[in-house]
C-alpha cells in the first residue's frame, strides 16, 4: 500500500507541475499582451509631446498620417484586450485545475506521513 502511494504522489506532484507549467504560459502569454499596450500608449504620448513641443508644422500630421496610426493603434489595443479578455478566462481555468492538482497532491502527502507513522 504504501509504495502505491509514494506512486501515486509522484504522480500528483508530476501532474501539479504540468498544471502550474500551464498556468505560468498563459500569464507570460498575458504579460506580453500587456507590455505590448503600454509600449503603444507610451509611444502615442511621445508623439503627442514631440508635437507639442515643436513649432514647425508637421507633415506627417498635415498628411494625415498621424490619425492613420491613431486609428491603427486603436484598434491593435482594442485587439489585443480581446485577447487579453479570453487567457484572463483560460488563467482563470487553468489556476482552478492547479488548485484541484495541488490539493489532490497534499491529500496524498497526507496519506503518506499518516502510514508512516
Amino acid at each position: 500500500m504504501k509504495k502505491q502511494l509514494q506512486q501515486l504522489g509522484e504522480v500528483s506532484n508530476m501532474i501539479l507541475d504540468l498544471k502550474l507549467a500551464d498556468l505560468q504560459t498563459v500569464a507570460q502569454q498575458i504579460g506580453a499582451l500587456q507590455a505590448e499596450n503600454h509600449k503603444v500608449r507610451q509611444d502615442q504620448e511621445r508623439r503627442a509631446h514631440e508635437l507639442g513641443q515643436t513649432e514647425t508644422p508637421d507633415l506627417a500630421q498635415y498628411a494625415g498620417q498621424d490619425e492613420r496610426w491613431n486609428a491603427w493603434v486603436q484598434t491593435k489595443i482594442k485587439a489585443r484586450n480581446i485577447e487579453l479578455a479570453k487567457l484572463s478566462a483560460e488563467r482563470e481555468d487553468r489556476m482552478a485545475a492547479a488548485r484541484t492538482a495541488m490539493g489532490r497532491a497534499e491529500v496524498i502527502k497526507s496519506l503518506l506521513r499518516k502510514n508512516q507513522s
